[in-house]
């Protein structure tokens, strides 16, 4: 949200810019974790992680708020209906919003099956985003992508070790992934600066690589090939990840983008949760890695699919989705 407020027309192209660092630790942090556990043991490898951690203390306290500049209403370069960028509302305007999306969500939470869940999200005030077609749409999609990190990335040394590889070899498929996602990071940087992410782009061609990287943990052992599809991981999920997380706020209006990146977060933190415990599940149940890698490929084919609705959905505009949009 600081990034939508500091850089409004920009975010897509900013986000990716941020996105950037975030792989580089992916890379970095492995084989040096080992270093530190190698020499100090697990407990002070915690306490050297926390210490190099605590920088987001001091980042935070730094991190000023936007100005509250006047608002410069742009068209989007998607074809997508004109609206405003992201600024400061003013109390009345503020307070006419939350007004007509109350009324509205008193009419979802009356009916369809949904009721229960719309309630405990009306108490957060995150139910009106879900009105958005696309955002609905975008929401699956992301919490897919979270999924597919944490299962690949929780299970790649597990997996390395039960070929018969030591430690210290298997850590470098984590680094292979770490360089592969910050590439990845930086074309999509590019491709925003150029103006072409979008479903397709961002969504069903970096999970068509996944499948490709995924298949060599099921149909070989060879070390340098499987080195190569983390490369191939790494590169897509990381993509993908910077591409949808800058693609957010074309999926929702300006209205519900505090609720639509709310939501985005707790999706994919519960999608998070799955990628540990269901793909662990599986692993108990089959005994057998190709399940959980396998699990893996049929996601990212349904994400494919998703993304092709998605692209299609993406057409009409965000706005006409929502009627206190309209209201206003």
């Amino acid at each position: 949200m600081a990034f939508l407020e500091h850089f409004r027309d920009k975010f897509a192209v900013a986000f990716g810019g941020r996105e950037l660092s975030t792989y580089l630790g992916v890379a970095v942090f492995p084989p040096l974790l080992e270093l530190f556990r190698s020499t100090y043991g697990l407990h002070g490898a915690y306490i050297l992680l926390g210490a190099v951690s605590s920088h987001c203390i001091v980042s935070g306290v730094l991190l000023k708020p936007a100005t509250g500049k006047t608002c410069v209403t742009t068209k989007s370069k998607l074809k997508l209906q004109e609206k405003p960028c992201f600024g400061h509302l003013t109390s009345t305007v503020r307070g006419d919003l939350n007004e007509l999306e109350a009324k509205h969500t008193q009419r979802i939470c009356r009916t369809g099956l949904l009721s229960i869940l719309m309630r405990i999200l009306k108490v957060f005030n995150l139910s009106p985003a879900l009105k958005h077609s696309t955002f609905a749409l975008f929401l699956i999609l992301h919490s897919f992508f979270y999924y597919t990190f944490t299962a690949w990335a929780l299970y790649l040394v597990p997996f390395g070790l039960s070929l018969g590889f030591v430690p210290a070899a298997v850590v470098y498929w984590s680094t292979a992934g770490g360089v592969g996602g910050f590439l990845g990071k930086t074309l999509a940087l590019i491709v925003f600066r150029a103006d072409k992410m979008n479903a397709i782009t961002g969504g069903m061609i970096p999970a068509g690589i996944i499948c490709i990287g995924l298949t060599g943990f099921i149909f070989t052992e060879n070390y340098l090939i499987l080195l190569s599809s983390s490369f191939l991981c790494g590169f897509a999920i990381a993509y993908s990840d910077s591409g949808q997380g800058g693609l957010l706020p074309r999926y929702v209006c300006e209205s519900h983008v505090r609720q639509g990146t709310a939501l985005n977060y707790l999706f994919g933190g519960i999608c998070m949760q799955l990628g540990g415990s269901v793909s662990g599940a599986l692993l108990d149940i089959s005994g057998s890695f190709t399940y959980v890698f396998g699990a893996m490929i049929i996601l990212n084919i349904c994400i494919g699919v998703i993304s092709l609705i998605l692209q299609r959905v993406v057409r009409r505009s965000v706005i006409d989705d929502c009627g206190s949009c309209n209201d206003t």
